[in-house]
């Protein structure tokens, strides 16, 4: 199994759209890009998107993909599945997408107009086989979304990677036990608490500084979570400008882990 963060950013990306922060400048005179969250996994000769980010054709073309086999929906935020129209005149026959049925509602009847969609409904804890992998969605906590982590599994190397999706640092036990002991945890890092915000970030971010707005968690959060899993590795996504590049567990785009 090898696994591609395609895209590492916050819904808004990074640079931001007019933003003149110290971090955006940055990435400005550099070239760098941190864009929307979406996740490539390939095995058996097939490749399985996990998510599609608006940002899904400069994603394809960076890293020369060509095609995709199956896609797995997390939630029904648009930074999260807006890029199933840049899959328009790349797939010609029918491409299954998979999800929590609500989920399927939502982003499904948004995309009505494309002819690939094959839906596959897949329930909480309930696993579905994807080109040799098992697959897992489980409920965490992303209010007032309804939003899923998935769990993926390589029965042939024994391995387990663990994408925790859009969430706050606590959710149900049933959840946080399916997802415990991950060789992997792909893990949703908002913003760092330590450092200085504004106000509207500030004042979001909980008293003991691992949650942002009850619906994110912050890097602090993000490595509690990490630990509390007892996870072997660890890639910190969802990332916002208000990091720099002090933070050694930040992922960034086209990173590749292999198993």
């Amino acid at each position: 199994m090898r696994l591609t963060l395609l895209g590492t950013g916050d819904s808004a990306g990074v640079p931001h759209i007019g933003c003149d922060c110290e971090t955006c400048r940055r990435y400005h005179e550099e070239g760098r890009h941190r864009t929307r969250f979406s996740v490539l996994v390939e095995n058996n000769g097939e490749n399985i998107l996990i998510d599609a980010s608006p940002d899904l054709r400069f994603q394809f073309l960076r890293e020369g993909i060509e095609d995709v086999d199956a896609v797995v929906i997390t939630h029904a935020h648009y930074d999260h599945y807006a890029g199933l129209g840049s899959l328009y005149r790349v797939v010609w026959d029918a491409l299954p997408i998979y999800g929590a049925p609500n989920v399927l509602d939502a982003v499904l009847n948004e995309y009505a107009y494309l002819p690939f969609p094959r839906r596959f409904e897949a329930e909480p804890f309930e696993p579905f086989g994807v080109a040799g992998l098992e697959f897992t969605l489980v409920p965490v906590h992303h209010p007032p979304m309804e939003t899923y982590g998935v769990v993926i599994r390589d029965e042939s190397t024994d391995t387990k990677v663990v994408l925790s999706g859009d969430t706050s640092r606590f959710f149900d036990d049933d959840s946080f036990e399916a997802m415990r002991n991950p060789d992997l945890l792909v893990a949703d890092a908002f913003v760092p608490s330590d450092t200085t915000h504004n106000r509207f970030v500030a004042d979001r971010i909980s008293d003991d500084g691992l949650e942002f707005a009850d619906k994110h968690m912050t890097y602090e959060g993000a490595l509690d979570l990490a630990d509390a899993l007892d996870a072997d590795d660890l890639a910190l996504v969802h990332a916002s400008h208000y990091f720099d590049d002090d933070y050694d567990e930040l992922a960034d785009d086209g990173d590749t882990y292999v198993f």
